[in-house]
């Protein structure tokens, strides 16, 4: 009896087991930059249908903002965000809009929370998508002005004219977290996105990045996201997205695995990298060069893998000497060569050079000096006459 109570507990626990690590808990989170990011695309481990890691999201993200060519930068932190509310297109009208225009987007359907399953993660501090290390990536590399956006409100922000880049770090209210009901979901998200138009009406130029994140994950199973063979590739999107199968519609509906598949993955120009703000309309593909493919359309194992990308930059980046970290700045640099230093200390600099000039002008005197009257004395002296030995007989 004691057999059989241990073999089922063995079982159980087995099937439990096994059933947990098919639960993972994720956030979604979408990456959109007017300007080209070069690289971004052919960097990537994978897909951008299956999930990414904590540490593989925060990596690239870096990357894509050290590249610093926007002039400005939106973060929107989304409590009880899910890939689901990504379904409704009508609520992100103003966001669609932007995407179409950017060059670059990373979209990220999945993010693996790293610490596995667990409980409910409401008023949770744990941050997935590393929003202080981002800040600090822009601060360093970009020396941007920073605006906190409370209470989903645009008037934080007042209009700016200026050429310094900006921050804009918005705060969502905590709605989705507690709301289940699809209509009232739908509004909110209609507010999120009307609250994006008005900020980005605030900006003078076009050229801005935006990242926008849930912040408390939500439990899915790993084998819907994570199976490969349901990777839709390039040779499966028609040249036409209008004439989809309904088969392939039916697929992406209420996928899991995408955020605005019309335009993340049937639009077939965002198989290649080009700067969209410079052709003002999707160009040929026969215009594209080869090297504009990203890792998707590799021909060959080889061309699956590019990390010239990661490479150490050689770019100078110019910043304030404030921002620099404890021996981060290692090439020398004399003193004498700030100006400001040598204004501020010119009466010091001067006295000590003129007590230098003193030390050193006497030194010579009193060696030439020494030297004159070695001369003199050695003239004055008369040689004594060489005594003669007598000889007596």
């Amino acid at each position: 009896m004691k057999l059989k109570q241990i073999y089922l507990f063995i079982v159980l626990f087995y099937v439990s087991n096994v059933s947990c690590r098919r639960m993972v808990n994720t956030i979604p989170a979408l990456f959109a930059s007017y300007s080209l990011v070069p690289g971004l695309k052919k960097s990537l481990p994978h897909s951008e249908q299956m999930p990414f890691s904590e540490h593989e999201a925060n990596v690239y993200l870096t990357r894509a903002l050290e590249q610093c060519n926007n002039d400005h930068y939106i973060f929107v932190k989304v409590p009880g965000l899910r890939v689901t509310d990504f379904q409704n297109f009508s609520a992100w009208t103003n966001l669609r809009n932007r995407l179409v225009k950017a060059s670059t987007i990373f979209a990220m359907p999945n993010v693996l929370d790293g610490r596995g399953v667990s409980m409910t993660r409401h008023n949770d501090e744990y941050e997935i998508i590393k929003w202080e290390a981002l800040e600090s990536t822009l601060e360093n590399y970009c020396d941007v002005m920073k605006y906190n956006i409370k209470h989903m409100n645009p008037e934080e922000f007042p209009k700016y004219q200026g050429t310094r880049k900006i921050l804009l770090k918005v705060e969502v209210f905590n709605f989705l977290e507690y709301e289940e009901v699809e209509d009232n979901r739908i509004e909110f998200l209609q507010q999120i996105d009307e609250l994006i138009r008005d900020l980005c009406r605030r900006f003078p130029t076009p050229k801005f990045s935006i990242l926008l994140a849930g912040t408390t994950s939500t439990e899915v199973k790993y084998d819907e996201i994570a199976d490969r063979d349901e990777v839709i590739e390039f040779h499966e999107v028609p040249d036409d997205p209008k004439v989809l199968s309904v088969a392939m519609r039916e697929k992406v509906r209420k996928s899991k695995r995408v955020i605005f598949p019309d335009i993340t993955v049937f639009d077939k120009s965002r198989y290649f990298e080009y700067d969209r703000s410079q052709f003002h309309e999707r160009p040929s593909f026969n215009d594209l060069k080869e090297n504009q493919w990203v890792k998707d359309m590799g021909k060959g194992e080889d061309d699956l893998i590019d990390d010239t990308w990661l490479e150490k930059k050689t770019k100078k980046i110019v910043k304030d000497e404030k921002l620099y970290k404890f021996g981060e700045n290692e090439e020398f640099v004399s003193v004498f060569a700030n100006k400001q230093f040598v204004r501020d200390n010119s009466l010091l600099l001067a006295s000590a050079t003129l007590l230098f000039v003193v030390f050193v002008s006497f030194d010579i005197l009193r060696g030439a000096f020494l030297a004159i009257k070695r001369i003199l004395n050695s003239s004055d002296v008369k040689p004594k006459p060489s005594k003669k030995s007598v000889k007596v007989e």
